[in-house]
């Protein structure tokens, strides 16, 4: 997949003008992460000195056009009315809509966090410690209010970038900044934008780093005054037209997923709305926009391992190029699949046994990228 290149000097510069425009706001906040997440402070940086030397390489020049017609030959629902990431009908001008991946925190005083609803897909993965972190990818629907928004690692940037999708978060490992200088990622960081674009939402009650907010509308928009792409279309995966039980499947009216110790996710099949209710250490899961439970479609378990980083402790990598074993679940149903990402910038494709490609359900999917040491039960 082509990748444009971007002077990211021209965000700072950007930033530097929005903030003297709008005095009033209040000066974006740079609170270092909380003392119960002490590995993760060790692990992230509060400076961008790196970024800021790499930034002249980046060209603010846009081609939606060209890399709407070059990605298109690989659209598997082209012709049809399906969003690529959802199976959701929309118009065609939505369908070529710029994914924007967010970094959504998972800390116990992050939650309720705000945009599940509107999300194509979601990526649990695990972080330092005894932590997840979620990373949700809106293309057909936009949230009014998204959050709390948190920092980078290497492994979710490899994920997103399957999507050519707008990186948003706040801050990043030191693995992430890196990465995050080269001209093939396109990113909105919390640490360098002006507070209009991602804010302290103090109003939920929440303290930093627990509270960064913002809208899928703003986001875009500033996303669009750094010169990226606002169509990216993309391969996507294969939809049914209405929801279908797997064929051959058993029964997976609950999943659940140990991480580690007490940190759990459990689906439960909710027969009369045909999706599953999501809950995260026993508690069930509400989109703070809403006060209206997680409605999940379809349930991914991708099983890989993790491993001590290159970087240094405490940091994780996360084996994603490759291929493995899966659990497909959907409509109170099961079946083993397989998983391969053949390299970096390659989707990840899911394969029943026989080796067909997965065909998804129109929905919300949330995709569990699981260790080795993972409790996975299934009822």
């Amino acid at each position: 997949m082509p990748k444009r290149l971007l002077k990211k000097l021209s965000a700072l510069g950007l930033a530097s003008v929005l903030l003297f425009s709008l005095a009033a706001c209040k000066g974006k906040e740079k609170e270092k992460e909380s003392a119960e997440t002490t590995a993760e402070v060790t692990a992230e940086q509060t400076t961008k000195e790196a970024e800021s030397e790499a930034t002249a390489a980046k060209t603010t020049e846009a081609e939606p056009s060209a890399s709407v017609t070059e990605a298109a030959e690989e659209d598997v629902n082209a012709g049809s009315d399906l969003a690529p990431l959802s199976g959701r009908k929309v118009s065609e001008e939505a369908r070529n809509r710029r994914v924007i991946a967010v970094m959504l925190d998972n800390h116990p005083d992050a939650r309720m966090q705000a945009g599940w609803s509107q999300a194509d897909m979601v990526f649990e993965m695990r972080v330092e410690g005894a932590y997840t972190r979620y990373m949700a990818l809106f293309q057909s629907e936009d949230a009014p209010l998204v959050g709390p928004i948190r920092s980078a690692r290497g492994y979710y940037i490899t994920r997103m970038d399957e999507f050519d999708s707008v990186y948003v978060h706040f801050g990043g490992s030191t693995e992430a900044d890196h990465m995050l200088t080269s001209s093939r990622y396109e990113d909105i960081d919390g640490m360098v934008v002006p507070s209009s674009v991602i804010w302290r939402y103090n109003a939920t009650g929440k303290f930093a780093p627990h509270n960064a907010y913002s809208d899928l509308e703003t986001l875009r928009g500033y996303a669009g005054n750094l010169g990226y792409d606002q169509e990216k279309a993309i391969r996507g995966y294969r939809f049914n037209e209405t929801p279908e039980a797997p064929s051959g499947g058993e029964t997976a009216d609950k999943v659940f997923v140990r991480f580690l110790s007490n940190n759990t996710s459990t689906f439960d099949y909710q027969e009369a709305e045909g999706m599953y209710t999501f809950a995260k250490g026993g508690v069930k899961q509400l989109d703070e926009n809403t006060d209206e439970a997680v409605m999940v479609q379809n349930i991914i378990i991708q099983e890989t391992s993790y491993s001590k980083s290159s970087w240094g402790d405490p940091l994780l990598a996360c084996e994603q190029i490759g291929s493995g074993k899966g659990i497909y679940v959907s409509q109170g149903k099961q079946i083993p699949i397989r998983w391969e990402k053949t390299s970096e910038d390659e989707m990840t494709m899911y394969y029943t046994e026989d080796g067909e490609e997965l065909t998804l359900n129109p929905g919300l999917t949330w995709v569990e990228v699981t260790d080795t040491i993972s409790e996975i039960e299934i009822s």
